[in-house]
């Protein structure tokens, strides 16, 4: 190859290129955002639609069905699913692939539209939120809190003043306030409205006219003017006309008490056991979460300046100090990896302007890199950070290569710039097809959809980059740095390095010609380590991804029917004193809403703990199961990768269940389902999230009664409505801000015989006599899948039973057992791990295409690519078996370390056959000139490989956040290089002579 001879007559061309490699790349690296993982856009809209105090049946029928139609032709749609429950319809859209979700957001606005029409009047204007927005706990929660502010002045001060602030902090995508709103309650006095005959209904309708804007055109043509009715006060709300009786006028002062209160139904919050108010901030998805932390940090500094005094503010859950952290351990593992490279390289060259010469490589290749990131628009992160720390002992191959080569020819007496020449020339094909060859390792991902390809293309794209620039600097700077910085006059410091590897390389070349004399012993080695790899293959675990431990756990208590606000948060305050005499807690926090309650736990830094974040949570489970009919569910934040789990699934085996048949039908086969797989002990638990044993009553208009009375059905409705669990779907505004106002009843009654109307000719009905209230099991919630009805069907793992493992279990059981009419689909992380492991399969397999392809057009024939290839099976048995010894599993990480395996091992074998070829080409016989060529290679192939296993050494000894992945995929490559080494030089020259004695190529 010529290429590097320019570059040495022309010193100049090959500075002014490396160097304008590394500007481009510094000024690439100052404007990238930084993340934890790279992006992953969820192709996922939620559709969120109130319907105060209806039951799930009722929002099923009249809200979820209703939209589900509309929504169902929103193009590029891959599910539909909904969840009905009390007082609240969740419908779920899920894209196909490539499909924009900004486009699709029209389309669901615009099927919401045409939907309105035909939703009842009571359902509040439906929400719609991108998947990724809806999800998971708060990005940054904050807490307010006060010892003279009562909650609701707490919470208004919070609306008023404070949530604006950190909405328009850009990249922020949703600020909440968890807290206690005001309410004005309107308390109406049964016995005073009996006796004047007003009804509930009336009063909602006077209050509906009482708040209202209308537009009175412009005063004399220029001016426009408006009629506005408001309440913003108790006395405001007293002076509300109702209507006249026996020609009086009634106001509402007249047959209510009004308060202004603070609502403590919606949710309680308490921090540490105080209770306050949280403002939970939520990132958009393509935002930089560290740069959001800063801005909200910076903007809660500016605030803590103009609060009131009696207002205290701080950050109390930030989810940007875990990516900070793990991107702080990640950068802290580069270091140690550059430093232990340069020990390996100095030891073995033993002069510091030969050293210098690989390890300029490393700084050049790295900042280079980000060249390759900027330009297809991806970002700096823990996986493009982590395929840097792997580059490290990668760039500096082809520069040791060149270096070792230019060294020979200068030990044979040229002098240097001639050696520079010679070896240039003779290594530039090879450092070409080792470069090349790597980097098409990764190529397949450009193809993968889905989640695995949008995380691992940024990995596979920085780590190609990396490779990419070395070669370049290898056969640009390299030689002109050896023609130029080695002297034959130079001395080497410990010359018993050389005694030490001039005695290896004769005693390899000793057990070389004997193996070459031993072809059966060499196969039969082939055969053996592909029988233990398929044997480790086969008994290995598997699992989406290692769990890590990202110090947050916590316990999830389920809507409970039948129970007031007071009995709950009893339970959750319960729930709080099991989770909080954990020593490791550095934060407590408990919420509750109409969604069920939640205690979260912040744990101190791992390093810090005897324990890990599972270890803790497993103390509490046995805990938690002591509440009677009651599911309190355990979880750990054991992954960061987005869309790969959730806190809920941890280690669950999910299965949606599918029919058109009746949910009482589904019920009674889950429950028959549930009781065969628990006689089975295949799995810890079973368990089904329909339920339809929930106490509510069902209340049945007497229709002969209704219409003699003159009484509507809705008056009917409302009073019962307002008697039992009082109204809220009117709002009143204070200071600019819409609050609830509650109208209720002045007692609770028991039954309907306390209950009366009175029609438009003054005559008084008791309840009793126009309805009948029966109590029957009513479900939970209901869910639907692509408009069938379906319900979820888990199974809880045994210790070490892992997610492959369950499935199979699960679908012998499921195909044996579930009737006709009835079928499944894998839900959670059984979903993602089926989609998953076949795209790695593809990966894998496409891996050794592509390589074989690169392979096959740079040695111009089909026969030296296949030998090559035969140090993959090597390098992964190594790695299979370092993985099981370690307790490793098959997961995202150590498949992709082993993709990544594909490249570096192949990088020794081009190194042997390409030296051989030249010897051939030079009329050496063929025995000897594959032992010269193996002798030669030796060291260089033994630097390269120390340089590697050296510079994974960081991986495999890494701690704190996010090291169960860097440990993961640093014992595959120090697994893999190790062993894969060790066989290549002995196997792949044997099947180097066998196949050229063959086939005389």
């Amino acid at each position: 190859m010529k290429l590097p001879l320019l570059f040495i007559e022309r010193p100049v061309y090959a500075i002014v290129l490396n160097v304008m490699l590394v500007i481009i790349g510094i000024i690439c690296m100052q404007n990238m955002e930084i993340r934890e993982f790279p992006k992953v856009d969820i192709g996922r809209i939620i559709v969120f639609t109130a319907y105060p105090n209806a039951g799930p049946e009722l929002v099923e029928s009249t809200v979820s069905n209703v939209l589900e139609d509309k929504l169902a032709g929103v193009q590029g749609l891959d599910e539909l699913t909904s969840e009905s429950k009390y007082g609240l319809s969740e419908v779920v859209l899920t894209l196909k692939e490539g499909i924009s979700i900004d486009r699709a957001l029209i389309e669901v606005r615009d099927a919401i539209q045409q939907a309105k029409s035909e939703l009842p009047k009571e359902v509040k204007e439906p929400e719609v939120r991108r998947g990724e927005e809806a999800e998971g706990f708060p990005f940054i929660s904050i807490a307010i809190s006060s010892d003279s502010l009562n909650f609701g002045e707490l919470t208004h001060y919070t609306n008023l003043y404070l949530i604006n602030t950190f909405r328009s902090i850009p990249g922020v995508s949703k600020v909440q306030v968890w807290g206690r709103p005001y309410t004005m309650e309107v308390k109406l006095d049964h016995k005073k409205m009996f006796a004047l005959g007003i009804n509930p209904d009336e009063v909602i309708d006077a209050l509906q006219r009482t708040t209202a804007k209308v537009s009175l055109g412009k005063f004399q043509e220029n001016i426009p003017t408006a009629l506005e009715l408001k309440l913003s006060s108790p006395d405001e709300f007293e002076q509300v006309f109702i209507k006249n009786v026996k020609d009086k006028p009634i106001f509402l002062k007249h047959i209510a008490a009004i308060e202004l209160k603070d609502d403590d139904k919606m949710f309680r919050v308490r921090i540490n056991g105080k209770s306050g108010v949280v403002l939970a901030i939520d990132r958009n998805s393509d935002s930089n979460p560290l740069e959001v932390s800063r801005l909200v940090s910076q903007s809660l500094d500016n605030l803590k300046d103009t609060i009131p005094d009696a207002i205290k503010i701080s950050k109390v859950i930030d989810q940007s100090l875990t990516i900070s952290k793990s991107i702080a351990n990640i950068k802290a593992t580069v270091i140690e990896a550059i430093l232990l490279v340069l020990i390996v390289v100095f030891l073995f060259l033993r002069n510091i302007r030969t050293a210098l010469i690989p390890l300029v490589t490393i700084p050049l290749s790295l900042i280079g890199g980000f060249i390759f990131l900027k330009v297809f628009g991806f970002s700096i992160n823990t996986l493009t950070l982590l395929g840097m720390v792997l580059a490290i002992g990668l760039v500096v191959d082809d520069a040791i290569v060149m270096l070792e080569n230019i060294s020979r020819h200068i030990e044979k007496g040229d002098t240097p710039l001639n050696a520079a020449k010679k070896g240039a020339q003779e290594i530039g094909f090879a450092i070409v097809a080792m470069t090349l060859t790597l980097a098409s390792v990764y190529i397949p991902i450009v193809f993968v959809k889905g989640v695995l390809g949008k995380l691992f293309i940024e990995f596979a794209v920085i780590l190609a980059g990396c490779v990419i620039i070395s070669g370049i600097t290898a056969l640009t700077l390299s030689p002109l740095m050896c023609g130029y910085l080695i002297s034959s006059q130079d001395k080497h410091f410990l010359p018993q390095v050389d005694v030490f590897l001039n005695n290896l390389t004769r005693t390899y070349e000793s057990l070389l010609k004997k193996l070459l004399n031993n072809v059966r012993f060499t196969f039969g080695l082939i055969l053996f380590v592909l029988l233990v790899s398929a044997v480790l293959f086969y008994f290995l675990p598997r699992e989406m991804a290692p769990r890590e431990d990202r110090s947050m756990i916590g316990a999830y208590i389920p809507p409970i029917s039948g129970l007031s606000t007071d009995d709950r948060d009893g339970i959750l305050m319960r729930v709080e004193k099991i989770m909080g005499d954990i020593p490791e807690a550095q934060q407590v926090f408990a919420f509750m809403g109409n969604w069920g309650g939640t205690v979260v736990l912040l744990l101190s830094d791992p390093s810090e703990r005897s324990r890990t974040a599972e270890a803790i949570i497993e103390s509490k489970r046995p805990l938690l199961k002591v509440f009677p009919s009651i599911d309190v569910y355990g979880w750990n934040q054991d992954s960061g990768l987005p869309g790969i789990q959730s806190n809920e699934e941890n280690n669950e085996l999910t299965s949606v269940v599918q029919t058109t048949n009746s949910y009482k039908q589904l019920y009674d086969t889950l429950v028959s389902l549930k009781k065969k797989l628990e006689k089975q002990e295949t799995f810890a638990g079973v368990n089904t999230n329909l339920n339809l044993d929930s106490v509510g009553y069902v209340v049945a208009l007497n229709n002969n009664t209704l219409a003699t009375s003159g009484i509507e059905p809705a008056q009917v409705g409302k009073a019962i409505e307002v008697a039992f669990s009082g109204v809220q779907n009117l709002e009143y505004e204070l200071e600019n801000r819409r609050y609830p106002i509650t109208i209720k009843w002045d007692t609770k009654p028991w039954s309907l015989e306390e209950l009366y109307l009175t029609n438009p000719k003054g005559q008084r009905f008791s309840l009793a006599t126009l309805a009948d209230m029966e109590i029957q099991a009513i479900p939970e919630k209901l869910q639907h899948y692509n408009q069938m009805r379906s319900a979820k069907f888990k199974a809880t793992a045994h210790p070490g039973q892992t997610i492959p493992d369950m499935m199979s279990g699960m679908k012998r059981f499921m195909d044996d057992n579930l009737p006709q009419g009835y079928n499944y689909i894998w839900g959670g992380s059984a979903k993602l791990y089926s989609e998953t492991s076949n795209t790695l399969v593809f990966l894998f397999i496409m891996a050794l295409v592509f390589i074989y392809a690169i392979l096959a057009l740079q040695f111009n024939n089909f026969i030296d690519p296949l030998i090559i290839m035969i140090t993959v099976p090597l390098a992964c048995g190594g790695a299979l078996l370092v993985m099981m010894i370690c307790g490793q599993s098959l997961n995202i990480y150590t498949q992709i370390g082993i993709i990544t395996l594909i490249g570096l091992i192949t990088k020794h074998g081009i190194l042997i056959v390409e030296f051989a070829a030249q010897q051939i080409h030079a009329q050496v016989p063929l025995k000897k000139a594959i032992i010269k060529a193996a002798k030669l290679r030796l060291r260089p192939i033994l630097m390269t490989t120390a340089a590697m296993i050296f510079g994974a050494i960081p991986l495999i000894f890494a701690s704190g956040t996010g090291s169960e992945a860097r440990i993961a995929i640093g014992l595959v490559l120090f697994g893999g290089l190790f062993f894969g080494t060790i066989l290549t030089l002995f196997v792949l020259p044997t099947l180097l002579w066998l196949m050229r004695q063959r086939f005389d190529y």
